[in-house]
């Protein structure tokens, strides 16, 4: 079973066998925060990552998974230049994190950045 984790500021994400590590969002971190990492779990042991549609369904999965890790959290905040660069810096090491874990898998899907909303 294959599982992605990205780690954010207050849940996970995980995949079906993999477990993607992203950088804690840089938005209201604390000592509390940095010592509970929360994660999201990405399945991916049921897509055919060999086609598009694989393909588009796994980045579909990523993006909600960082989207729930990284902008959820964070959106009664304020948005302050603080709060927008910290959500950008989690979203770009969830989303690196998810490629590295892919890549010791052997999958190498067109996973490409995140949906901004």
């Amino acid at each position: 079973m294959h599982r992605l984790i990205i780690p954010g500021r207050t849940s996970l994400f995980t995949a079906a066998g993999l477990t993607l590590l992203a950088a804690l969002s840089l938005v209201n971190s604390t000592p509390a925060h940095a010592a509970r990492i929360p994660l999201q779990r990405v399945h991916v042991a049921d897509l055919d990552l060999a086609t598009p549609g694989g393909q588009r369904a796994l980045e579909q999965r990523i993006d909600r998974a960082i989207y729930a890790v990284c902008v959820q959290p964070n959106r009664d905040l304020p948005r302050t230049r603080r709060v927008v660069d910290g959500v950008d810096a989690c979203r770009s090491a969830a989303l690196a994190s998810a490629r590295r874990q892919l890549a010791d898998l052997g999958i190498r899907p067109d996973v490409r950045a995140v949906h901004r909303n």
